[in-house]
């Protein structure tokens, strides 16, 4: 889309832009509230990266147990099909205190995995 503005003689130019030179009009690199936002680490992971936090012991004894427990499993398909965990949500915390109170894995273990 082209743009109205000036050349160096003051002369009204047409100009192409790129839609990112919009947005850092708009953006002030010395707002706190930005740079804190730049710092924030994700709290939403792949499914992939979830499951990377598990150790190959960790996940055989996960997959192990979710076959005795359905509401666990459903909440791995749900994951799976979703390709998302929030690391913060009330449902993976209760996910993760449920395999901690079935010796899955330790509250250490579990606290490090759910580690933005």
């Amino acid at each position: 889309m082209p743009y109205i503005q000036r050349d160096e003689s003051n002369n009204i130019v047409a100009a192409q832009r790129k839609r990112s030179q919009d947005f850092t009009e708009f953006v002030n690199d010395d707002d706190v509230g930005l740079a804190a936002f730049r710092s924030r680490k994700a709290t939403v992971v792949s499914y992939a990266d979830f499951e990377a936090r598990f150790t190959d012991a960790e996940a055989e004894a996960l997959l192990a147990h979710i076959k005795t427990a359905p509401a666990l499993e459903r909440a791995v398909n749900r994951a799976i099909a979703r390709n998302s965990v929030n690391l913060e949500s009330v449902n993976t915390r209760a996910f993760m205190s449920a395999l901690v109170s079935a010796d899955v894995l330790t509250q250490a273990r579990s606290d490090a995995i759910l580690e933005p």
